[in-house]
């Protein structure tokens, strides 16, 4: 989670660009504290693309750090953070005036560069910081996709793969090969969710990347034990609810409607697949994989219905 004074600053920043932007080229030099500032360039490059370049400053020398942000709507005389910037753009371009101001405090020294224009946007000094125009659900929404798309499929995957591994093993005595291709089959693909749903917390910006982070990681723990005897299917059960929640968490909606189905659906597989690991093992198998992908189908139809419902308010 962006720190409140990182993101003050950068507020400011984009303020101040949107009503100082209207010509080009300009270069700004935006104080931040006294001995720490942020040197803008803003021009349009050769391809006719509108650019941002960052470099940070401590004291007298900058500190090396390049960060362009190509704004990919509207034409290249219109200002920063318009009325017609996109979620997508405008999420980008908070995260790396952001990054440049992280990135201020660290580095090496290099020359200094003067500025045509410098501008205090220290604590107290006057100027109206910039008013974002979307919510978290809406960054969530373009730049979390991707990644929480990742991450279901990986998770239904896991599932197949625990199925499939069970009704293999129980045509044919214990092997050590159907013991591989279940634990293999159920750890990687799930691994794989897990790092997409951390992935999708921190750059959909939804604010949430620490709590997902952290309930993505605990997800880990306890999904891979469904093969653990009679009671790895509930245990994996509080795996898939922790990790319905990481995805909810990162997609800036509520976690409660979606862990709670993935907690009523998942339990009730897990129940009957116990009821018939003795005498029905593969019978036992692909009802606890089944019960798993259907709850993780509707925890995500629930995600994504609250993410719709969200953005139309």
């Amino acid at each position: 989670m962006t720190k409140p004074h990182v993101r003050r600053f950068a507020l400011r920043i984009a303020g101040e660009l949107r009503a100082r932007s209207t010509t080009t080229p300009r270069t700004y030099l935006f104080l931040l504290r006294d001995d720490k500032s942020l040197r803008v360039i803003d021009q349009t490059v050769s391809t006719g693309r509108r650019v941002l370049t960052f470099e940070a400053y401590r004291g007298s020398a900058a500190v090396l750090g390049h960060y362009p942000v190509v704004r990919f709507d509207g034409p290249a005389d219109a200002v920063w953070f318009g009325d017609g910037i996109s979620a997508r753009d405008e999420g980008n371009a908070l995260t790396v005036i952001e990054n440049a101001i992280v990135t201020q405090l660290e580095g090496a020294d290099f020359a200094r560069h003067d500025a045509d224009e410098t501008v205090d946007v220290r604590e107290g000094s006057e100027g109206a910081a910039y008013e974002p125009r979307f919510r978290p659900v809406d960054y969530a929404r373009v730049l979390a996709r991707g990644s929480l798309l990742v991450a279901f499929w990986s998770f239904t995957a896991a599932w197949i793969a625990f199925a499939a591994a069970g009704v293999w093993g129980a045509s044919q005595p214990p092997s050590p090969a159907v013991s591989a291709v279940a634990v293999v089959g159920l750890l990687l693909p799930h691994l794989l969710a897990v790092i997409a749903v951390m992935v999708a917390g921190f750059a959909g910006r939804s604010g949430n990347g620490t709590r997902t982070m952290v309930l993505a990681l605990a997800a880990f723990v306890w999904v891979p034990l469904a093969a653990a005897g009679a009671a790895g299917p509930f245990l994996a059960v509080i795996g898939g609810v922790l990790l319905a929640a990481a995805a909810a968490s990162a997609a800036a909606v509520p976690v409660w409607l979606p862990a709670g189905a993935f907690a009523v659906i998942g339990a009730a597989a897990a129940f009957v697949g116990v009821l018939l690991i003795a005498s029905a093992p593969a019978a036992a198998a692909a009802v606890i994989g089944a019960g798993m992908i259907v709850a993780t189908v509707a925890a995500a139809l629930i995600i994504r219905g609250s993410s719709v419902r969200a953005a139309t308010r």
